[in-house]
């Protein structure tokens, strides 16, 4: 999938912070599936659905996308683990069925948000959980000035939280942005009372905000919520060993070595003349 990849959905050969991102919410998603029927809504490549079905009694993932799902199909092959192409808004199960949604990262690839969340609400059990994300468009666009040519309908925090509301009785949100990994905090308690933050230089350090969240989650439920903590995804590289990798990434380019040689001449004769 790697040589069509068009950048609308994360893929296996896909890393850095768009990915740490990704894993941490499957982390947090983690520790409510165990047990559960779990419907990864926008699965895309697959990978977070065979992570959930490592500890779900079953989990379901479902796309738009058919050479996405069948890739996914091939995949991963866990025998309480399925894949389906569907459309977010027409979905192939029955009213009530499972206990979990995860939904990262979809609404903002969709113009009718109230259906995707009206399907939501009718396969969710009572008392089941939707965990759902998606970009904060002041944050992620405009302040940016960035336009994600896959995106039909962003949502500012005020937007999102309305359509959560609407649907749910109950309803948590948080903020995550990357660091050095993923932070996810509470959005009524910004920064986490057990977490501070500083920022600066060799020449002044201050305590400082905990900066502008790129994306929105949300749990929602009409049964009582569960307690999230602040948490951390950490990265399994830095970002100086993820610069150097991609550095010697590059070096082997034909395009690298083309220009190495052609600059070669010119170097020598500069290094002579100092």
């Amino acid at each position: 999938m790697q040589q069509n990849w068009t950048g609308e959905r994360l893929e296996a050969a896909i890393t850095g912070d768009v990915l740490t991102e990704h894993l941490h919410r499957y982390a947090i998603a983690l520790a409510f599936a165990r047990g559960k029927k779990v419907l990864d809504l926008a699965c895309g490549e697959g990978y977070g659905s065979c992570l959930l079905a490592t500890i779900a009694t079953s989990v379901h993932g479902i796309d738009i996308d058919e050479p996405c799902i069948q890739q996914a199909a091939k995949k991963y092959t866990l025998p309480n683990l399925v894949f389906s192409c569907n459309p977010a808004d027409r979905l192939p199960l029955p009213d009530a069925s499972v206990d979990l949604i995860t939904c990262f990262e979809t609404l903002e690839h969709l113009d009718d948000h109230l259906s995707l969340l009206q399907e939501c609400k009718r396969v969710l059990a009572k008392d089941g959980l939707l965990i759902i994300s998606t970009p904060e468009k002041k944050n992620y666009s405009d302040d940016r000035q960035y336009r994600n040519p896959f995106h039909k309908k962003e949502l500012y925090e005020t937007g999102f939280r309305d359509l959560m509301t609407r649907f749910f009785r109950n309803n948590s949100f948080y903020y995550q942005q990357t660091l050095a990994g993923s932070l996810l905090t509470p959005a009524d308690s910004p920064g986490c009372e057990v977490v501070e933050f500083y920022s600066g230089d060799r020449n002044q350090i201050n305590k400082s905000a905990s900066g502008k969240p790129m994306y929105l989650l949300a749990f929602c439920s009409d049964s009582d919520l569960p307690a999230v903590p602040c948490s951390v995804f950490r990265a399994t590289h830095t970002a100086g060993e993820l610069a150097a990798a991609e550095t010697e990434r590059l070096k082997k380019t034909l395009t690298y070595r083309l220009g190495h040689l052609l600059l070669f001449p010119f170097k020598t004769i500069r290094n002579r003349m100092r």
